[in-house]
Parts: C-alpha cells; sequence; structure tokens
C-alpha cells in the first residue's frame, strides 16, 4: 500500500490535476468577488450616479455626514470601506447616500468623497460640498451635477472624448 501511494504522489498526472483544480478555484474566487461584479458595472453605476439620482437629496445626506465629520461622529480624511458590505453601508449611511453602494466614503469638514469606482477599475464617484467649503469644487470634480454636488472620474484624464462616452450612458427616452 505505501508503494502505491508513493507512486501516485510522484506522479505527474497528480501534480497536473491539482495545479487545473487550484487554478479554477482562483478563477471562481476571482469571478464572485465583488471587485469584479463591480467592474463588470461601472458604467451602470456611472449612469445610476449621473443621470438616475436625485441629486438634491443625495447633496442633503452628503451634507448630513460632513456636519457629523465636524461633530465627530466620522473621522476627517479616514477611508470607510463599503464594498461588499451593505449591512454597514445601511446602517451607517443615509438611505439617499447607501442607495447608491459606494466602494468608500472619505468625509472632511468641508466635503466628503464618494467612490464608486476605484483601483484597477478606474476612480469615479462624486464630490459633495458644503456651502462654505473653503475649496474650489471645479478642482476636485469634472462634472457639476447641482450645485456643491460634482462628479468625478480619472478617465478624463486619461481618455479622449470622454465626455462623449458619459453622454452615451444618458438612459434613451
Amino acid at each position: 500500500m505505501k508503494c502505491m501511494l508513493q507512486r501516485i504522489f510522484r506522479s505527474p498526472l497528480l501534480w497536473i490535476l491539482s495545479g487545473v483544480l487550484v487554478l479554477l478555484a482562483a478563477i471562481v474566487q476571482i469571478v464572485l468577488s465583488p471587485a469584479f461584479r463591480l467592474s463588470m458595472s461601472a458604467d451602470a453605476r456611472r449612469r445610476l450616479v449621473i443621470y438616475e439620482t436625485d441629486h438634491q437629496a443625495l447633496l442633503e445626506a452628503c451634507r448630513k455626514v460632513i456636519i457629523d465629520t465636524r461633530e465627530g461622529r466620522w473621522i476627517e480624511g479616514r477611508m470607510y470601506d463599503f464594498l461588499g458590505n451593505e449591512a454597514a453601508m445601511s446602517q451607517w449611511l443615509p438611505p439617499a447616500l447607501s442607495q447608491l453602494k459606494p466602494t468608500r466614503i472619505i468625509p472632511y469638514k468641508d466635503y466628503l468623497r464618494i467612490q464608486m469606482l476605484g483601483g484597477i477599475i478606474g476612480n469615479a464617484g462624486v464630490i459633495a460640498f458644503m456651502d462654505d467649503a473653503g475649496v474650489e469644487p471645479s478642482e476636485y470634480g469634472d462634472i457639476q451635477l447641482i450645485d456643491g454636488l460634482w462628479y468625478y472620474d480619472d478617465c478624463y484624464d486619461t481618455e479622449d472624448d470622454w465626455d462623449k462616452h458619459i453622454a452615451s450612458l444618458r438612459p434613451q427616452q
């Protein structure tokens, strides 16, 4: 019996099959991961935030988080990750903000950065400003959605005609 087990473990076929199984497990893990699913819907997330969101309600929700930051309920400048954690998202964020399912938020005392995409996918999202913000909003955003609320997207820096691509995401009437 011992001799037979030694022959099996020396078999190249066993090692090839083991390698294939490990590779398949890694592929399944990647495909089922929240980041992969997020990358598959990047344009859908852009469409949601630019064209299908109540921007005034979103701005009010963001300003609530900014006020909470000023009062010490959030740590200024800290990245709060919500990717794949919808329970925490709905517990900590106002509904108009949590329904966007942000990957992370970064609160400051003058503004709130809401990241919808990030990492290798590209960085995109919304930045909300208080009326008394001591910063120039146009330096942070690419498209003004309403006064105090800007959309930003790294693709504006790397892609030609990105405005046309964003316009193509507008839902057809």
